[in-house]
């Protein structure tokens, strides 16, 4: 093993450049850390993109207040989790992301359709023709058409 101390000034950017070092590293190698960062609560170390985007408006602003992550609202943060999900392409976000079309603003249904269609597996596709099928606003039937048609 190893052992590394990070320092510098408080709030430059230490804790989240480590943060996501450590989770690159541990998605592309399956290699594992414990660290401690006195900066960022327990509770913020282990977010991730599908638990934002499931998240509650209430718990997400208890969660994160403080943070420059409220700076674009809720609404604002969970539709550039959409995109981050969208441009990764992973379908483990699929399921995420299938919720957010029932459940999310505007803002975050087309932004998570979008998502579904760069991800452009079978599953997602059934997934946008579904939600395509029921959905009444012309807004969000454009933006899953336009999701469908590149798969």
């Amino acid at each position: 093993g190893e052992f590394s101390v990070v320092t510098g000034f408080p709030g430059s950017g230490k804790s989240q450049f480590i943060d996501a070092l450590l989770v690159n590293l541990a998605n592309l190698h399956g290699w594992r850390f414990a660290f401690c960062s006195f900066e960022t609560p327990p509770a913020r170390q282990g977010l991730s993109l599908s638990g934002v985007l499931a998240s509650d408006e209430a718990g997400l602003r208890s969660l994160l207040r403080g943070t420059p992550l409220l700076r674009p609202k809720v609404d604002g943060l969970k539709r550039n989790v959409a995109v981050a999900m969208g441009n990764r392409r992973d379908p483990g976000y699929i399921g995420a992301l299938a919720e957010a079309l029932e459940s999310g603003s505007p803002m975050v249904r087309r932004h998570g359709a979008w998502a579904l269609g760069e991800i452009g597996t079978a599953e997602a596709k059934q997934i946008l023709q579904q939600a395509l099928e029921a959905e009444a606003d012309p807004d969000q039937r454009r933006e899953l058409e336009s999701a469908i048609g590149p798969l």
